[in-house]
């Protein structure tokens, strides 16, 4: 024990350093809690003012991406590799907020928060040597790999394979990155992902700015990976410092309905991603340009479904949840009702106004630099298709919010089958028939029948308290008025 000049002890090295790094996990926890939201109102009003802010810096780097670029052969390779990762990713994201979040809420409540901090450790890893093995593999031979996935011309691959090369890793950080966000997400950090995704679009921004001179198109891909890196780091940092995660290669035992709930979302996700990679091998075979600007179209209906749709769905889910397993059930219907007609009666008016306007929107927002007036064209005409799935969208994610609160992955799975059972091949007979705007126009076909048969028949008999009818014919007045 160490004394003062006066004499007094004043700790050993260890404690004193002990007690400073507590002191800081503390202030960091404490600043962290301003992200934290506990009244749904509250959490749904700033996760959309920060979501809006977090979109509007993704939007500009849609223009800046643009006006630099324009739509070519290299940028349709890049955003055919992102799709590609996307479509991947978006299996562990299902995974993430159909099973193992709401598994991470019950451990929490019905056992201890240590154990369920083993069991967000324990997944954490598994997670990290799949993307792992992953990217490994992916490295081997990245231009034979992507010539067997796509239709484009192994030359046009081997001249733009640096841009792979920079996709590859990222695939590993959002894997992991997308399960860290949707734990704290499960700890009511509603915000924090906006963030995050703010500092990804500012350092994508800076990267093409000031390497496009040199890295041409590349230079995207580079702040695409150096975005996530940082997400990566920032996320890990907080995982042990707030939610005092300690990273370990224990074991951890998965109950049996986890497992099976995994096993029917990821049959489910199976046939997604199939559906998925027939539409975007189909459209890799068109024209240069054609992918990027059905890219672009897809991701300013993108933005509008992650500020609107993503924010109200993720807060009112939480929600929804707790009052399932409470069997708050008719508080549960008004949840429901308020918070799904409210928004399509906000978000109807806006897609047909936005679809009406389709040409001159796009071109005010991208038509300069390289971006010419054909490509402006091009991407209108996929637009306002997308546009007019955005409230089919917001029915969709309502209802699977309801399917996650019940655990009824298996009857979900099957619906999921079904749904790509009718959309793929209304989508692949449009593409034969219109070319490739039959791509959004066979989407929005074939999401109108399934949201239909879905409210119809799953939901009046899974969730009888559910008042579907009223719904349905609240959506049918606002789509005649």
């Amino acid at each position: 024990m160490y004394k003062g000049a006066g004499g007094g002890s004043v700790g050993s090295p260890c404690r004193l350093f002990k007690k400073k790094n507590t002191n800081y996990e503390g202030m960091l926890t404490m600043k962290l809690g301003i992200l934290k939201s506990e009244s749904t109102n509250k959490a749904i009003i700033s996760s959309m003012t920060l979501s809006l802010i977090a979109k509007m810096l993704v939007f500009i780097q849609s223009m800046v991406v643009s006006y630099a670029f324009g739509t070519q052969k290299s940028t349709d390779i890049l955003w055919y590799v992102m799709s590609l990762i996307v479509l991947l990713t978006t299996l562990v994201s299902s995974i993430n907020q159909q099973v193992l979040v709401p598994a991470v809420i019950s451990i929490r409540n019905n056992i201890s928060e240590e154990d369920s901090k083993r069991f967000i450790t324990y997944i954490y890893m598994v997670y990290f040597a799949i993307g792992a093995i992953g990217a490994f593999l992916l490295f081997l031979s990245p231009a034979n790999t992507l010539g067997m996935l796509s239709k484009f011309e192994i030359c046009d691959i081997q001249a733009n394979i640096d841009i792979v090369r920079f996709v590859i890793p990222t695939f590993f950080l959002i894997i992991l990155n997308s399960f860290m966000l949707d734990i704290f997400t499960s700890y009511r950090y509603f915000t924090l992902p906006m963030l995050l995704e703010m500092i990804k679009s500012i350092l994508t921004i800076i990267f093409v700015v000031f390497l496009q001179d040199s890295f041409a198109v590349t230079s995207q891909a580079i702040g695409i990976f150096c975005g996530n890196l940082v997400q990566f780091l920032i996320l890990n940092i907080l995982l042990i410092t707030v939610v005092k995660c300690r990273f370990s290669f224990k074991r951890y035992k998965i109950e049996g309905k986890v497992r099976k709930n995994i096993f029917y979302v990821v049959l489910g996700q199976v046939t997604t991603f199939i559906k998925g990679f027939l539409i975007m091998y189909l459209l890799s075979g068109f024209n240069a340009g054609v992918y990027t600007a059905m890219e672009y179209g897809q991701k300013i209906n993108a933005i509008v479904i992650s500020v609107i749709i993503g924010q109200i769905s993720t807060v009112v889910g939480i929600n929804i949840i707790e009052q399932f397993t409470k069997g708050k059930l008719e508080e549960l219907n008004r949840t429901f009702q308020k918070y799904l007609k409210t928004s399509l009666f906000l978000i109807m008016p806006f897609c047909f106004m936005m679809a009406l306007n389709a040409e001159p929107t796009i071109s005010i927002l991208f038509e300069r630099g390289k971006f010419d007036r054909n490509a402006a064209l091009l991407t209108a005409g996929f637009f306002q298709y997308f546009i007019l799935i955005l409230p089919l969208k917001l029915m969709d994610t309502f209802i699977v919010r309801l399917i996650i609160a019940k655990q009824i992955q298996r009857i979900s799975f099957l619906w999921h089958i079904g749904e790509n059972l009718i959309m793929l091949p209304v989508v692949w007979v449009m593409i034969n028939r219109l070319g490739y705007y039959g791509y959004p126009f066979g989407l929005l076909l074939s999401t109108g029948i399934y949201i239909l048969l879905l409210f119809l028949f799953m939901v009046r008999r899974q969730f009888e308290y559910i008042d579907s009818i009223s719904i349905l014919k609240f959506s049918a007045v606002n789509i005649i008025l």
